[in-house]
């Protein structure tokens, strides 16, 4: 009875084992997909020493945010606020894309094309995509679903493992 005990343990927590780090994959390879289509190239033209550099990323952040589905909506399913408004962030960044096209054809040397870059890199740095709150609210069911049913998983697994490793009458 007790070897019986200690292989429904093991077996459990094989079971919790694999579910966990399927569920934290799963998580793990969203959130790259979404850096990737998404904050990198933000992130990219931020940092871009020449408009046409920052022309290009951002044109990547555009296709992204349409890749993703984050050009209407909200990026939180309670807080509805124009902060979280996908239409008016994914409007933002055309409005962007709009003035770097206008700043390539500037001429580099000139006050007006070094002026037209640094306001648009902190237009950039100030733009927050809410990729995070995208995450959860797209994904809810994997953090707020999977991992408790997970972590109960774990509990009756590691129960029924030490019951039967200490031979305990319960």
């Amino acid at each position: 009875m007790t070897v019986m005990k200690i292989v429904a343990g093991i077996f459990l927590c094989l079971i919790a084992l694999g579910l966990s780090i399927a569920l934290g994959f799963r998580y793990m390879f969203i959130g790259w997909g979404i850096e990737n289509d998404v904050n990198a190239p933000l992130n990219r033209a931020q940092v871009a020493a020449e408009a046409e550099d920052m022309l290009k990323w951002m044109m990547q952040v555009e296709k992204g945010m349409q890749k993703r589905g984050m050009t209407e909506g909200y990026a939180t399913i309670l807080k509805h606020t124009p902060d979280y408004d996908y239409a008016a962030i994914y409007k933002s960044v055309q409005n962007i894309i709009t003035r770097l096209g206008r700043t390539v054809e500037m001429d580099k040397s000139s006050v007006e094309y070094q002026t037209a870059v640094d306001d648009i890199r902190g237009a950039c740095r100030e733009l927050d995509l809410h990729v995070y709150s995208y995450r959860l609210k797209h994904y809810w069911g994997s953090v707020f679903i999977g991992a408790p049913l997970l972590v109960i998983l774990w509990i009756v697994a590691l129960v029924i493992l030490i019951w039967g490793v200490f031979d305990l009458d319960l």
